[in-house]
């Protein structure tokens, strides 16, 4: 398999039987995405006010699929293969009860992966009796690209000076579906983002023996006397959770990735975090990189 390369669902876009594939030269680059237009004017001023942070438009991805005529064994099968290979094609990108899942493959080790949609409808080409090219272009709608797999990040509370989050150096988007996890003793457990001043808090004890589960992307906290990531394992304290911070009413914290000493290669994502008294409590991130 030739690196780069993209898949949906996992299906590679250049099937290794050759039956459907890229056209050469056609498939886009993840494109940067723009920010939302906001214009704030006043009279008797010059220009506009400036607004930031700004949300990101979603962004799209497109290519030229060229559908043969090959078998699952890449040997001609003629009209009647070509129509079946067409049909699978539009059942891989066209989904739509729910969004697939594009994996940009850079190489062996490294995926990043999009949720996305085919938002245009396109006629297919007959290039031949054997042959046809079909234009897809998909929206991302959550614009950032991720990591395939989340990993877990752990430290001892407290946090006094910036500290960071190294599973998530090189990110280069905010994470806004961390799941934070705060094993007790700590009363009154709280992290904040350095970059934005975002902070979580919980206003309530996480008693030695119990964990505090908070999920920032759904909003959602549980306290449970398992050792679990499961939200459904233990009850439920959503309601003393208090969030602050640009864009804590629809995400509770925005891990964002600064850069570091004037270099753009390095960039990380740093938090403090403490609690009123939080002997031996345990602070864990689990959290996939996000990219632009």
């Amino acid at each position: 398999m030739e690196y780069p390369h993209y898949s949906v669902d996992g299906v590679p876009l250049n099937d290794p039987a050759g039956r459907w594939f890229v056209d050469g030269g056609s498939m886009e680059l993840p494109e940067l995405a723009g920010a939302r237009a906001v214009t704030v004017t006043v009279p008797g001023r010059h220009g506009t006010i400036p607004v930031a942070p700004l949300e990101l438009e979603p962004t799209t991805l497109g290519c030229r699929l060229v559908v043969t005529d090959r078998t699952p064994g890449g040997d001609p099968g003629g009209s009647r293969q070509l129509q079946t290979n067409y049909e699978t094609v539009k059942s891989l990108v066209g989904q739509r009860r729910r969004l697939v899942v594009l994996g940009y493959h850079l190489d062996p080790a490294t995926v990043r992966t999009s949720e996305a949609i085919v938002i245009s409808g396109a006629t297919p080409e007959l290039v031949s009796v054997d042959t046809m090219r079909l234009a897809v272009l998909w929206q991302i709608p959550g614009v950032f690209w991720r990591d395939q797999h989340p990993t877990t990040w752990e430290t001892v509370l407290p946090l006094i000076d910036s500290t960071p989050v190294a599973t998530l150096d090189g990110s280069t988007a905010p994470i806004t579906d961390a799941l934070i996890r705060i094993t007790g003793p700590a009363d009154r457990p709280w992290v904040l983002d350095w970059a934005t001043g975002g902070e979580l808090s919980f206003d309530g004890l996480v008693d030695s023996g119990e964990w505090l589960l908070l999920d920032c992307g759904r909003m959602r906290a549980t306290l449970t006397t398992m050792d679990t990531w499961d939200l459904d394992a233990g009850t439920d304290v959503t309601g003393m959770v208090a969030t602050r911070g640009p864009g804590s009413g629809t995400r509770w914290l925005h891990l964002t990735p600064v850069m570091v000493g004037g270099d753009p290669d390095t960039r990380r994502v740093t938090v403090t975090a403490g609690a009123t008294s939080q002997s031996g409590a345990v602070l864990e991130i689990r959290a996939r990189r996000a990219y632009l």
